[in-house]
């Protein structure tokens, strides 16, 4: 009866230490690269306005969305309420093809945000990759002072 004991016991500690030691892999999100495939979104953010207005943005499909400043003056570009799962974003050119993976400076892969918004410095272009959720009219406003009253707000429509 003391050797069962022993070797239960025995038993025991050895399937606690296995379940211990065991660590469950969780999938790690893969951002999704991007191809010609994708659809191009070309917004040019001059002094006080966008081009073009309104920016149609296709419902439930991966798009990018480059904006270029060709001001002189800092803008922010913030596409109000507006619910997207966003999987990258950088300042300059898009990468070509066979180029590394991409680099995230603005937003994370796989970050849900509402409200998109975007820092582009005068003659920089910034591009950002995402998915729109909920379609409807939303607003495009520089919130920093003074632009929008000077005429930086437009409209983007998701369908």
């Amino acid at each position: 009866m003391t050797g069962i004991r022993v070797t239960l016991a025995i038993t025991v500690c050895a399937a606690l230490l296995l379940a211990a030691c065991t660590r469950v892999a969780t999938p790690t999100p893969t951002p999704t690269p991007i191809t010609g495939e994708s659809p191009i979104i070309n917004a040019v953010v001059y002094e006080w306005s966008v081009d073009p207005n309104p920016i149609d943005i296709p419902l439930g499909k991966t798009v990018t969305l480059i904006v270029e400043n060709r001001g002189v003056v800092e803008h922010d570009l913030s596409i109000e309420g507006l619910s997207a799962e966003v999987f990258g974003a950088s300042k300059g050119d898009l990468p070509g093809p066979g180029q590394p993976p991409y680099p995230t400076t603005l937003q994370s892969s796989g970050v849900h945000v509402t409200g998109l918004h975007i820092r582009v410095a005068p003659r920089e272009k910034v591009w950002v990759r995402f998915v729109a959720s909920v379609p409807g009219e939303y607003t495009i406003v520089c919130p920093l002072p003074g632009h929008k009253e000077a005429g930086l707000l437009r409209t983007a429509i998701v369908r």
